[in-house]
Formats: C-alpha cells, sequence, structure tokens
C-alpha cells in the first residue's frame, strides 16, 4: 500500500463528502487517507525536496479533478465521476513509485560476482542457471590484461525473486566454479556537520579558515612544510585518486589543483563526502582561501577523483574494484578510498587482486579502517593485503570511540579523524568526523613522499609515515608525524 493508492483513498472520501455534504463520516477515513498519503509520500522520495515537489504535482492534479466534481455538484449521480477521475489521475501521475534503485542509483536485482575455471564451463553454467539469470557481463575492464585475472570475473544480475545468498550456496558446489559471492552494496555513513571551534593558537597560513583547523597547528604543517623548502630536494609530478561521491572540481579552494580523469561525472559531487575528502589531501594552502592542507602551496601534486559511489553515497564492491582498476590505468601514484564494509575471505580476494594490479603499476592503496568501533580486521578493503589502513585520533590524540583498530593489520596507522574543517561543494567548508577524514590525511602526505621518491614502494611508505611516530594514547596504533617523517627524509 504505497501513497499513491492512500491518496486516491482520501480523494474518493473527499470527493463522496464534497458531494454529499449529509455523508459527514467520510471525512474521518479521507483524512486518514490524506495523512498517511503524505508520510509515505515523503518516505518514498530520494531527498525531503524531491518529496515535497512530488506531493504538490499530486495536489494540482487533484484540485483539477475536485474543479471537476464541482462543476457536475448538481447531478445526481455525480458520485460515479469519482472512478474515472481516479483513473485519470493515476494515468498523468507523473511517478507512481520511487523504487529503491530511485534512491540509490543501483539496482533492484540481486547481483553476484563470479569467476569460471574456463570459458567453455562459463557458457555450460550460464546456459544452465539462464532461468535465474537476467543478464550477465564482464564485471572489470583492466587495461593490462597480462598484469591480473580479473577482466574473467563476471557481473551476474540475477532476478528480483531469487535469494542471492542461496544463489552462490548453490554455484559454489559447481566444479566450473572458481570463486563466487554476493556483489556487496557499500555506502558512505551519513555526513553529520560538527561545531566549528577556533582554535585559538597562532598559525603561518594566510587560508582564513585556518584557525578553525586544529590539526593544521598540532601536527606542526607549517612547520613542515619551511623544512621540505630548506631541502631544496627535486619534486616530480604525482597524482591523487580519491575514490568516492566525486569532486566539485570547481571548488575554489581545489580548482588550481585538481586534474579531470576524463569522466566528467565524476568532476561534481552532490553528496559532498568526496570534496570534503578531497580537501583534506590536497585543498591549496596559503591561497587565501580557505583551508589549508597538508601540501605545501609549492607541491607538484594534483588530486584527480574516480567517482565509485554514487549521489547518494552508495556503491558496490564492483564499482569500486574497478575505480581502483581506473586510477591504476591513468597512472596514480596514490589511491585513497574512504569507504569499506563488512568483510569474508571471499572479499578479500577480489579486493586482494585488484591492489595487486594497482600496485604493479605503482600506485599505492590508502583504506580507511572504517568507523564501527569493531576491528578493522573483519572490514574490506581496509584488511587487504597490501594496503595502508588509516584509523582516526582525536584532538587529544586518543583513538577515536568510533574508530575501527588497526593493530591486527599488516601496515596500520593513525591520522586526524575528529573535527575536520574541509572543503563542501559550491564554495562551502564543512567540519565532519570519520576515518574517512583521517585517510585522506595520509594520503596527502604519501603523495608528498612520492614526489620526492617517485619509485618509493607501499611498504617504503608505511616504513616512512611511521618514522618518528607516537603512539596513541589509548591505543599502540602509531599516529603518523609529518614533521618527524620530513626530518627523517
Amino acid at each position: 500500500m504505497d501513497h499513491l493508492f492512500l491518496l486516491c483513498l482520501s480523494f474518493i472520501f473527499f470527493g463522496i463528502w464534497y458531494i454529499k455534504p449529509q455523508w459527514k463520516i467520510a471525512v474521518l477515513p479521507a483524512i486518514f487517507s490524506l495523512v498517511g498519503s503524505l508520510w509515505l509520500g515523503l518516505e518514498d522520495s530520494a531527498s525531503y525536496a524531491e518529496g515535497i515537489k512530488h506531493l504538490s504535482i499530486d495536489f494540482i492534479l487533484l484540485s483539477g479533478l475536485l474543479f471537476i466534481f464541482q462543476l457536475f455538484k448538481h447531478l445526481k449521480w455525480a458520485v460515479l465521476l469519482i472512478f474515472p477521475l481516479c483513473s485519470i489521475f493515476l494515468f498523468m501521475h507523473p511517478n507512481q513509485k520511487v523504487s529503491n534503485s530511485q534512491k540509490t542509483g543501483i539496482e533492484d536485482h540481486p547481483e553476484i560476482l563470479l569467476k569460471f575455471t574456463d570459458s567453455k564451463k562459463a557458457l555450460k553454467i550460464l546456459k544452465a542457471y539462464s532461468e535465474y539469470i537476467v543478464q550477465h557481463e564482464m564485471a572489470f575492464h583492466p587495461k593490462d590484461l597480462d598484469d591480473t585475472d580479473l577482466e574473467e570475473y563476471y557481473l551476474i544480475d540475477l532476478k528480483e525473486n531469487i535469494d542471492p545468498y542461496k544463489f552462490v550456496k548453490k554455484l559454489s558446489s559447481n566444479k566450473g566454479v572458481e570463486w563466487v559471492e554476493e556483489n556487496q552494496r557499500v555506502d558512505v555513513p551519513e555526513l553529520i556537520e560538527t561545531k566549528i571551534s577556533e582554535t585559538n593558537s597562532p598559525n603561518e597560513f594566510n587560508d582564513p579558515y585556518v584557525s578553525q583547523q586544529w590539526h593544521i597547528k598540532s601536527f606542526n604543517l607549517s612547520n613542515m612544510h619551511e623544512k621540505l623548502k630548506s631541502k631544496n630536494a627535486k619534486q616530480h609530478d604525482v597524482v591523487i585518486a580519491i575514490l568516492d561521491t566525486g569532486i566539485d572540481s570547481k571548488h575554489e579552494d581545489l580548482a588550481s589543483a585538481y586534474v579531470s580523469s576524463g569522466n566528467k561525472k565524476s568532476d561534481t559531487d552532490v553528496k559532498g563526502h568526496g570534496t570534503h575528502c578531497a580537501g583534506i589531501a590536497a585543498a591549496v594552502s596559503n591561497n587565501n582561501k580557505g583551508v589549508a592542507s597538508i601540501l605545501p602551496s609549492n607541491a607538484k601534486i594534483k588530486v584527480m577523483s574516480i567517482q565509485v559511489l554514487n549521489k547518494y553515497g552508495f556503491g558496490t564492491q564492483e564499482t569500486i574494484i574497478d575505480g581502483i582498476l581506473k586510477a591504476a590505468d591513468l597512472k596514480a601514484d596514490v589511491i585513497s578510498l574512504s569507504l569499506g564494509g563488512a568483510t569474508s575471505e571471499k572479499k578479500e580476494r577480489a579486493y586482494r587482486a585488484a591492489v595487486k594490479y594497482a600496485n604493479k603499476k605503482g600506485s599505492i592503496v590508502i583504506v580507511a579502517a572504517g568507523n564501527s568501533s569493531r576491528n578493522a580486521k573483519n572490514y574490506s578493503p581496509a584488511n587487504t593485503k597490501g594496503v595502508i589502513s588509516v584509523a582516526a585520533i582525536d584532538r587529544n590524540m586518543k583513538l577515536a570511540s568510533f574508530s575501527n583498530t588497526v593493530e591486527d593489520l599488516d601496515m596500520g596507522i593513525a591520522a586526524p579523524g575528529v573535527d575536520i574543517l574541509s572543503t563542501f561543494p559550491n564554495d562551502q567548508y564543512k567540519q565532519f568526523n570519520g576515518t574517512s577524514m583521517a585517510t585522506p590525511f595520509v594520503a596527502g602526505m604519501v603523495g608528498l613522499l612520492k614526489s620526492y621518491f617517485p619509485k618509493m614502494t607501499t611498504e617504503e611508505a608505511y616504513e616512512k609515515i611511521t618514522s618518528g611516530s607516537v603512539s596513541a594514547s589509548n591505543d599502540k596504533t602509531p599516529i603518523m608525524l609529518p614533521d618527524q617523517i620530513v626530518d627523517n627524509f
């Protein structure tokens, strides 16, 4: 029973009472139906604004129908007009139902990722299970086929009534199947803006909001920048790829540091999550605009967007892995992923193949640990072999209460992730919490190191960013200290 049915029901009862005023009993169900339709109409819409717009059109149509009632009110059997008018309303209705796929941009059909032992068995199995499948296609499209087998993976779109978990179990017992799992949906946490406060500490940056960035002062970034200048070392061009909801490429504090991936969709950001991460990693420091970042103003570093999550912050394991491959093929030096979800051993396999491909291309992958106050060893891609995983600390250098822990991972580190002010779409600046915010801080530092040591591997980068580190006061996780890292160049 959706809002459209209740709206028609309300129209019927109001219509009866309108033509027969003595039937006052019809008013009560009319009101209940109307309230119910408003509630469901807003709930079914992708946003509050869209819900209001949608319902407004409904009421304009209904007002026109009630006007027709007024014209025929004197007729004895005018009440019979209710039914053809309801039919007209249904026909003219702009959108009878907003499905989950419209809300998220992801199809309602369940999906699985699948790898067969060989092409002959693939065709045989796909034919045998065709009654369960809507369509199938190759999941990933790496540029260099010799460096991975990910081009052999299929994305299978199942019919809506098929339970993907049961289907995966059924396929797993087939000898022609090498690997199969659900294509997990991934979403970034809802951005909850926190209260901005001044640090009350002098800063050497001319960016107007730097006094509200506690981590800039606490981590001595201005001092680090001065040390880099004095070293007078040669820099190489570096690209940091942010795999997220997109980036507002025209933002005043990012535009001059932005390079497009060639996909215009990635150059905009409705959600804002990707733009916020980009500013932490690469907002232009000392440009008399907005905020400062970990990068000095003379850094030869660009930030690039690969959109793997839609405007509502939703994506899938397939979109993320494909994004890693695209970023690597575009020769990104650093790949930053402020996203993830609960894991299984099979998920690690797919992510591991993608990270291995990126590493072969020279990319270093940085991943958020997650915000569930749990052990990140159970979250992918944070637990993937070959990545640097990032936990979040607060102003007191303590592991944030929401942060997953990384002590059981091969390469775990902590960085500021509480009350982090950064760029937001349409030349705005907002403050948020999360390991999502800590990750690009580390990505920015690794990008800076890459500009001086272009052939640096992930393991070498981890060794450098943990040099001179201290442990969080409530955890053994090393905290990245940029100023100390520069001393140990």
